[in-house]
């Protein structure tokens, strides 16, 4: 498993900002706890707790979705992302 540091807007690297493949799925890591699930088929998972945690979580959250939190809301109101625990 091969774990990358988010970088910001200019290209510097984000402490404790992470992404990272693991068993087919993509992942983005805020700290220690897992935010965002995205699996081969393109199914979305958010953590329950930890999906809109912070402003620098959801930022980071945000660039690793190309989606900003309204759409992300909506996504979720439909059905299209789905809120579980990423983190038991």
């Amino acid at each position: 498993m091969k774990v990358v540091p988010m970088l910001n807007e200019i290209g510097n690297v984000v402490k404790n900002q992470y992404t990272f493949y693991f068993e087919g799925s993509h992942y983005f890591q805020s700290y220690d706890r897992y935010v965002v699930k995205i699996e081969e088929n393109g199914q979305i998972f958010l953590d329950e707790k930890s999906w809109d945690a912070s402003k620098t979580t959801a930022k980071y959250r945000n660039m690793f979705l190309n989606m900003g939190t309204n759409e992300i809301r909506e996504a979720i109101q439909s059905g299209e992302i789905k809120v579980v625990n990423l983190n038991e």
